[in-house]
């Protein structure tokens, strides 16, 4: 016997307004916007290798180590060294795939969601965060670090405390003392035009004021139009949030990180997400997906510097 809510029951399937759209995690990856990529990387590749170089001559007469030959006189010429240092990276592969039945592409089509799409959306989400933690911070079980936790780059503490109890012109000096250590230990020849932040502080610099009438805008505002990299580069200093930096530092502190972006400078290696030859297995089919995953080259890491305790 069918009663009337048994009825309803029936119908309540019909009458529910079903939204086919496939509503994916929230994720965030910024990686492509903070490093350029070495080029000519691909999935052949072992390993990458740059060579660091060194210049060196012979002392000379000359009280400053000028090269004079005294008006042709002397019977010898100092000889220009180089020395190259070979650094080498590995490129690390990464593997996923897509697969799925027959009858479950077939049930997935019947309400309206691609399976396929799907899964594959699925699948780039999570290369790009992978690519994304690559980027930044490396990775612990190979031993590899990134773009914000180098050793190789310089890293001290800013003096004075946190930036929740300074003002403008206190950020501003940490700023670009930490600009100005980078330049000078380039030898003055590159100036860093960005500077990367943690989300709260930077957060923080764009709702605090610059001055007490605000009528100097926001503190990030301020901080680009009198950094010292606007003054040397020519181009306001690039700030940008960089969700990393929030434990980065020494003791899990937030750091701020300033450096040039330019693959010449500093890159990433990466063989790009391709795919290879799908295959059936009974009734399921399968696409897998490999990419080569390299490291973080700081050609010039004195073109890099951090500062903790922000």
């Amino acid at each position: 016997m069918i009663t009337r809510d048994s009825s309803l029951a029936f119908f309540i399937n019909q009458l529910d307004n079903f939204d086919t759209a496939l509503h994916e995690p929230l994720t965030s990856v910024t990686w492509s916007r903070d490093i350029k990529l070495r080029p000519g990387v691909s999935m052949a590749n072992q390993s990458t290798t740059f060579t660091r170089g060194a210049f060196a001559r012979a002392g000379t007469l000359g009280a400053a180590g000028k090269s004079w030959i005294g008006s042709g006189k002397r019977g010898s010429i100092p000889v220009a060294q180089v020395d190259g240092t070979p650094v080498t990276s590995p490129i690390n592969i990464w593997a996923m795939e897509i697969a799925y039945t027959s009858v479950e592409l077939e049930r997935s089509q019947m309400i309206g969601q691609n399976l396929d799409n799907m899964q594959t959306s699925a699948l780039v989400t999570s290369y790009n965060m992978d690519v994304d933690q690559m980027v930044y911070i490396g990775d612990t079980t190979l031993a590899q670090t990134g773009l914000v936790n180098s050793a190789e780059v310089g890293a001290s503490n800013v003096a004075g405390g946190v930036w929740t109890g300074k003002n403008a012109d206190e950020i501003l000096f940490d700023v670009n003392d930490a600009i100005k250590a980078a330049w000078a230990a380039s030898a003055y020849a590159v100036c860093p035009n960005v500077l990367g932040l943690p989300p709260t502080q930077y957060a923080l610099i764009v709702g605090k004021k610059a001055g007490t009438d605000g009528a100097g805008g926001s503190i990030l505002k301020y901080l680009e139009d009198n950094s010292m990299s606007l003054q040397v580069n020519g181009r306001a200093l690039s700030i940008r949030p960089m969700k990393f930096l929030e434990a980065a530092g020494a003791g899990g502190t937030q750091r701020m990180i300033a450096y040039s972006d330019d693959q010449r400078h500093v890159r990433y290696n990466l063989a790009p997400v391709r795919r290879e030859t799908p295959y059936y297995q009974g009734i399921t089919f399968a696409a897998p997906y490999v990419a080569g995953l390299g490291c973080v080259e700081f050609i010039y890491p004195e073109t890099a510097i951090y500062r903790d305790g922000i």
